[in-house]
Formats: C-alpha cells, sequence, structure tokens
C-alpha cells in the first residue's frame, strides 16, 4: 500500500476535493483495492453529526458511492458493514446505507452481500432504545426507520426487473426486514407519535414495500400459530443452504423475526383499510380468525398501554368478519380459543384504561356469539367453572346465558342446547352459594343479582316447563333461595352495626380518621371514615335490591305454582 497514495488522498478528503478523488482512484485502481478497508476507514469516520452539514460530509458519501461502484462488491460491503455497526452513530449508519445499496443491487446475484447486510441492519434496529417515552428517542427511531425504508425502495424496483426465481430469494431477505421493522422498538411507540403524520408515512412506506416484494402479503399469517404448536419449532433444517431451506428460515425462525413483529405487522395490514386492499381476498375468515388468534394472544399478553390497545382492536376487527352463532364445537380443539377468553377476560377486570376495559367487554360478548349453540354452551359452562373469582364476569356471563336461552325458545324448530338437562347443569353452577348462607353477598353481589333475574325471566317466561327449570323448584328453593334469605339478613346487620360503629367512631374522634376495611378476604384501600360510612350505606341498598328481587322471584314461583295446581285440580 502506498503511503504517498492515502496522503494524497486525505489531502483530497479534507479539501472536499471529489473530483479529484474519483480521478486518483481511476488511475490507482490496483492502489485503491489493495486500500479499500483504510480508505472506508478514514472516510466513514468523517461521518459524524457535527460534520453533517459540510461540504466535508457530502464529499465523503461521494466518495463512498464510487467506491461502491467501482471496486469489488463483496469486499465493499464487508467494509461497510463493519462500520454500520457501530451503534452511536446512526448519521454514519445511515449515510452508508445509500452506498451499501450500490454493492447489493451491483452484486444482487451474490445471496451472501444480501443476506450480511439484512443481518447487520435488523441487529442495528434491535438494538436501537427500547424505552421510547422520550420524544427525542421516538424522533431518532423514526429517523433511522425512514432512511431503511429509503435504503430499501431501489432495491425493490431493482427486483421487480429480476426474473422470478432470482427476484424471490433476493425479495424474502428484504421482506424479512421489513416485517422486523414493525417490532421492537417501532411498535413501542407511544399513541401521540402513532398520530403524525410522519408515523403514518413511514408505516404506509413498510406495508407498500412489503407488498411489492411478495404477491400475497398474507402467506405468512401462519407463522406464528405453528411456532406456538411447535409445528416449525422443532425443525432442524439439515441442508441450510436450499433455496427453500433458506427462504424458511428466513420467516419460521423467531430470531429472524420475532412474534411480536409478525403480530405488529398484521395488525396494521389487517384492520387498516388502505393496506387491507391489497391482500388477497380469497382467505376464509375462519382462517383468519384461527391464524391471527396467535397474534391477539402476542399483543394482549404484553405490559405497554398500546400494544394492549392494538390487540383489542385487532381482535374486534376480526372477530366481526365471523358470522354470528357458525363456529362449531370440534373448532375448540384449538387451544388458542380458551386461551383469548383469558387474555380478554384480564384485560376487562385488571386493564387501567376504562375504554380498553369497556372495548374489551364487547369484543367478549362478540366472541362468545360467534359460536353455534352446542359450542357456545360449552364455552359458557367452562367459563363458569374457570373464572369463578371475578363476579362481574360471572354475571356478564349468566347474561349471556340468558340470551342463548331465549334463542333456543325463539328457533324453529326448537334448539335444544340451553334447555332441559343443560340449563339444569347450568343453573346449578349460577344458582350456588360458595359458602351456603355465610357467603359475602356484597363481593358476589352482581353474579346474585343477575341470577335472581335469570330465575324471574324463567318462571315468568316458562310457564309450560319447556326449559325444564320448574325440575328443578325443590332444588332451587332449599340450595339457593333459603340460604340467600339467611345470608342477606346476616350481611345486612353486619353493615348496620358497622355503620352504627363508625358513625359513633366520628362523633368521637377527628372527622379525618382514616381507617381500613376488608370485604371478600382484601383490605380495601385506606379511606376516612365519612367515604367508610358511605361504603357501608352502599352495601346496604344493594343488599336491599338483592332482597326485593329475591321477593319476587319467591312470589313467581309460589304464584305460578299455585295456578299450574288450580289447574290440575279442575
Amino acid at each position: 500500500m502506498s503511503e504517498t497514495f492515502l496522503t494524497h488522498f486525505i489531502k483530497l478528503l479534507e479539501g472536499c476535493k471529489t473530483e479529484k478523488i474519483v480521478e486518483l482512484f481511476a488511475a490507482e485502481k490496483s492502489t485503491t483495492q489493495d486500500a479499500l478497508n483504510v480508505i472506508v476507514r478514514i472516510t466513514s469516520d468523517y461521518l459524524t453529526d457535527s460534520n453533517s452539514r459540510s461540504d466535508l460530509f457530502e464529499c465523503c458519501k461521494a466518495v463512498l458511492n464510487n467506491i461502491a461502484e467501482t471496486c469489488d462488491p463483496i469486499e465493499t460491503t464487508l467494509e461497510f458493514l463493519q462500520h454500520m455497526e457501530c451503534l452511536d452513530n446512526d448519521v454514519k449508519f445511515c449515510a452508508l446505507l445509500g452506498s451499501l445499496g450500490t454493492c447489493i443491487i451491483r452484486g444482487k446475484h451474490t445471496t451472501s452481500i444480501v443476506e450480511w447486510s439484512v443481518s447487520t441492519i435488523k441487529s442495528y434496529v434491535e438494538d436501537l432504545p427500547g424505552e421510547v417515552e422520550q420524544d427525542k428517542v421516538s424522533r431518532r427511531i423514526i429517523n433511522v426507520l425512514e432512511r431503511i425504508t429509503s435504503f430499501l425502495e431501489p432495491l425493490a424496483e431493482e427486483a421487480a426487473k429480476m426474473n422470478f426465481e432470482d427476484a424471490c430469494l433476493f425479495g424474502d431477505y428484504f421482506l424479512s426486514l421489513l416485517i422486523t421493522l414493525c417490532g421492537r422498538p417501532f411498535c413501542y411507540l407511544s399513541k401521540s407519535i402513532v398520530e403524525t403524520v410522519t408515523y403514518k408515512k413511514l408505516l404506509e412506506k413498510i406495508v407498500t414495500l412489503a407488498v411489492s416484494f411478495t404477491g400475497d402479503i398474507l402467506y405468512f399469517l401462519n407463522i406464528v400459530s405453528n411456532r406456538c404448536r411447535n409445528i416449525v419449532g422443532d425443525r432442524s433444517y439439515q441442508d441450510g443452504n436450499t433455496e427453500d431451506c433458506i427462504r424458511g428460515m428466513l420467516f419460521e425462525l423467531s430470531d429472524n423475526v420475532s412474534d411480536l413483529a409478525y403480530a405488529n405487522f398484521y395488525y396494521h395490514v389487517i384492520t387498516e383499510e388502505a393496506f387491507w386492499k391489497n391482500a388477497p381476498q380469497v382467505y376464509r375468515p375462519r382462517y383468519l380468525l384461527e391464524t391471527c388468534s396467535y397474534l391477539f394472544k402476542i399483543l394482549l399478553g404484553k405490559k405497554q398501554e398500546i400494544l394492549v390497545s392494538n390487540g383489542l382492536v385487532f381482535m374486534e376487527n376480526v372477530v366481526k368478519r365471523i358470522r354470528p352463532c357458525s363456529v362449531p364445537l370440534y373448532a375448540l380443539e384449538l387451544k388458542i380459543y380458551e386461551d383469548l377468553f383469558q387474555l380478554i377476560i384480564n384485560v376487562m377486570v385488571y386493564r387501567n384504561i376504562d375504554t380498553d376495559r369497556k372495548k374489551a367487554v364487547r369484543i367478549f360478548q362478540e366472541y362468545i356469539g360467534i359460536f353455534n349453540m352446542e359450542a357456545r354452551y360449552s364455552v359458557i359452562s367452562h367459563l363458569y367453572d374457570t373464572v369463578s373469582e371475578h363476579s362481574g364476569v360471572l354475571s356478564l356471563i349468566t347474561g349471556m346465558f340468558k340470551a342463548s336461552i331465549v334463542e333456543c325458545l325463539d328457533s324453529a324448530p326448537r334448539n335444544p342446547h340451553f334447555l332441559g338437562r343443560n340449563l339444569q347443569l347450568m343453573l346449578r353452577k349460577i344458582c350456588n352459594l360458595p359458602h351456603g348462607s355465610l357467603s359475602d353477598l356484597v363481593e358476589i353481589s352482581d353474579e346474585v343479582i343477575t341470577a335472581l333475574n335469570l330465575l324471574r325471566f324463567l318462571l315468568i317466561r316458562d310457564k309450560l316447563n319447556e326449559t325444564g327449570v320448574w325440575n328443578m323448584r325443590d332444588t332451587i328453593r332449599s340450595g339457593y333461595l333459603k340460604p340467600l334469605r339467611e345470608g342477606i339478613d346476616l350481611c345486612k346487620t353486619h353493615w348496620k352495626v358497622k355503620a352504627m360503629d363508625l358513625e359513633r367512631q366520628r362523633k368521637n374522634d377527628d372527622d379525618d380518621m382514616e381507617v381500613t376495611l376488608t370485604v371478600g378476604g382484601e383490605q380495601l384501600p385506606v379511606m376516612p371514615v365519612a367515604d367508610k360510612i358511605l361504603f357501608c350505606d352502599q352495601a346496604i341498598n344493594g343488599l336491599d335490591m338483592m332482597e326485593s328481587i329475591l321477593v319476587r322471584v319467591n312470589e313467581c314461583m309460589d304464584g305460578i305454582e299455585q295456578a299450574r295446581a288450580n289447574v290440575l285440580s279442575e
């Protein structure tokens, strides 16, 4: 390597003599190739933020572009990638992307060039900060991804010119990169960022490029479901050099494309009409539901608010595509159906955002509604056994049980799945106090009131015993209504005594004195005495409401029994 050559090159570079450098390289081709690593190192060292608006910066970019156009593409690619791995310099990374693209186009039939480049870019993106609360970090992420998509645009145009077989593998590498871009940290960007024009344009560019690299954007929809069921995860890929195997590894191995990246990518593709219209419209809604269910599970299982919210929107969008009462019992053999119920219930119960909780309730009801009567009965029965600790959820399930009974009674011919023995089995679960008359009725008030309303409805609606409810009247009286009556009396006495104690406490002590309260075995947050008294009053009012419905149920049962007895005596 000539020291004179390097000294002359550095002098020209610092003087921003781009044309002179190009002439030097042309005149000294062999020396330029031999000194390639030094030339790239010296030039890329000037690619800094402080130089980014200088003539020197533009000169360095032009020099690197010239090298990419004239030197061996494999060696040049390796040199560029070595300097792109500097994780604290986005300016250098982004500046080198353009020159790297030139190398890739020149060596497009050399798979290793594409593979190395995509791998380095993926690693750089995945090492960007994951905590994106700060606007500065969010802007950095958006900027890097924008430069990557700009880098991919000429490569997409090049793929369109290639023959089909060459273009497939060439395009698949970049398609896997585009899907990966939708994963971490892009998917963590806050709602305020997601609503900006810049974000929307970036997302549109990602999806549009992805569509350009494949004829079927939904082709990889089942990858995550296969992973979860271990259909792909244990594959050995023994002959890793075949094209089919390489393509399989690109999309099927989670090290190449994460579950989260797939989930966020398909969330956008399927829920946004502008993207959905570019997808093949030949997939059955049931297939979409069963494959996307694994993606819902990923999003709903995350702690980040934006991901859970997206998961709800995604699930609602796909569930709405399913015709009501169309999913059969055998579909429940897929465990994902059951898993989704637990995830959506967790959102309903524990989510801090009120709008998301309400949306989850609506989705829960729509989700149950897609099953036919046979499958729906199995679902409701199973849910009643598995969510017994959530009174509000049990109340909701009981309400859906009632609606299904009405559907059966109104059907022609009569659908039997929520009538007769099936109804009686469910009533034994619904009309049940966990600790008899000693049950904490304040804790389970939602489910008790809904159960009483269900009984009242059945007794009034079904005077001819079409449902079979009258066959259980003795069991219901002795096993539920009687201990409930005793339990209401005990609970009202307890809360009245508690309220009186607190009133005395308020008169004798300071008004701001704080006390604790235990309901259902759990201690409520500390609160002032006045708030505690208000809670007691609300508990008593709730018990009064429960008592009034209980009285009405007993009256219905007594009155109709008497009427039936009169008919029989005549």
